[in-house]
């Protein structure tokens, strides 16, 4: 994903080449990947001086924009996310701040539910729950949304520049970055309280656990 470029640049990891770059209408920000069709959907968050509020999709098989989906008011898309439904992504925005479950087979954002905080930015599923967590830079916290319920169930203070989040695979441990105070936050998603707090070099903008859980 390229901001300043307006574009998503595509590599062969085998040939160690790249074969294609394909140029946006608005500046992408995130980037995440369904299957069964394979899709790539960016977020198209937008300049300084326009704000983005959609999202796109990218036919993984041919490398080609397939549509282009409007998320409503809600603007400047960032975070996203596929959803344990077929076809489905959640996305957050900063602007608005939003939940929007969205539909790619039908282009449909089917709700929007409210983070209840400010800049919401980043979001992750929990692997056995119905629970998605979303990070909010300017409320320095971390909004536990139900997405059957619909609603918050709880949010989490963290510390200011709340950002980067990822779940153990096992679903026990939030991490969380917090980019003014240059540490991860580890939250015990059970009691929703910190158990450690770990230093990092200056802004942790994002963090990803291995899939065995034994890195991050």
């Amino acid at each position: 994903v390229n901001k300043a470029s307006s574009s998503i640049t595509i590599f062969d990891l085998f040939e160690g080449k790249q074969i294609k770059e394909l140029f946006l209408e608005i500046e992408p920000h995130e980037a995440t990947i369904v299957t069964n069709p394979n899709r790539v959907i960016v977020t198209n968050y937008g300049t300084p001086d326009v704000e983005g509020k959609s999202i796109t999709v990218i036919n993984a098989d041919t490398n080609t924009i397939e549509k282009t989906i409007a998320l409503g008011e809600s603007l400047r898309p960032h975070g996203i996310m596929p959803l344990p439904q077929p076809n489905k992504v959640g996305v957050v925005t900063d602007i608005g701040n939003h939940l929007s479950v969205v539909n790619l087979k039908t282009g449909v954002v089917e709700k929007q539910i409210a983070t209840q905080q400010d800049y919401s930015h980043l979001l992750v599923h929990h692997p056995f729950k119905p629970l998605v967590y979303v990070t909010n830079i300017n409320s320095g916290s971390v909004s536990v949304i139900n997405v059957e319920l619909d609603k918050v169930v709880k949010i989490i203070p963290c510390s200011s520049g709340t950002e980067g989040i990822d779940i153990t695979p096992d679903g026990s441990e939030l991490w969380v970055t917090n980019i003014k105070e240059h540490f991860i936050s580890v939250i015990d998603t059970e009691t929703y309280k910190t158990i450690d707090l770990i230093d990092t070099g200056k802004e942790p903008l994002r963090l990803k656990f291995s899939n065995d859980g034994k890195q991050c």
